[in-house]
């Protein structure tokens, strides 16, 4: 039986981008704040302030061309699952029949390995394939909105003759761009 794992991010995580490019202004103000306080361009303390801030700059740069075949780590975890059957979808153990869902949407255009060109991130370079949506719009005007992993491009077509099904009782509506 085939499933997807459902990801859950955590609220806030400091990536390596976020630290470096913090790290980077504050030390370019702090170097702000000593030349107001009269140190000038000359003074070894400045100096060695803007020094930092580009050895920062520099380090980004080069952990990021160390991982350039790695993937982005998980920030968060990978807890439950989705299960397509014929006459219902069970995530996280909990069944919903189709007769209750009014309307599936996908948005799974991410999977583990993908590049991802960011010039100005010092992430890796591959994605971690969570960049995946699945919205359920059930008849009681809910919704379950719910992130997943997929680990190949084509993932989805095994479950093939499920979402055939689900699209012939209209309940997956394609997006037309």
């Amino acid at each position: 039986m085939e499933k997807l794992e459902i990801y859950h991010p955590d609220k806030f995580y400091p990536n390596r981008t976020f630290i470096i490019y913090s790290a980077v202004v504050l030390l370019l103000f702090l170097s702000f704040i000593l030349q107001e306080l009269g140190f000038d361009h000359n003074t070894v303390i400045f100096d060695t302030v803007v020094y930092l801030a580009l050895f920062c700059f520099i380090s980004g740069n080069i952990l990021k061309l160390i991982s350039i075949g790695k993937c982005k780590p998980l920030y968060g975890k990978l807890n439950g699952e989705i299960i397509f059957e014929k006459g219902s979808i069970k995530i996280q153990g909990e069944i919903i029949p189709i007769d209750e869902v009014q309307k599936i949407e996908f948005e799974g255009t991410d999977w583990l390995g993908l590049y991802e060109q960011n010039r100005f991130s010092f992430e890796n370079g591959l994605s971690n394939g969570t960049k995946n949506w699945l919205i359920v719009y059930l008849n009681d005007s809910s919704q379950r909105r719910i992130r997943f992993q997929k680990y190949e491009a084509c993932q989805l077509i095994r479950f093939k003759e499920v979402l055939l099904d689900y699209y012939a009782n209209g309940k997956i509506i394609p997006i037309l761009n």
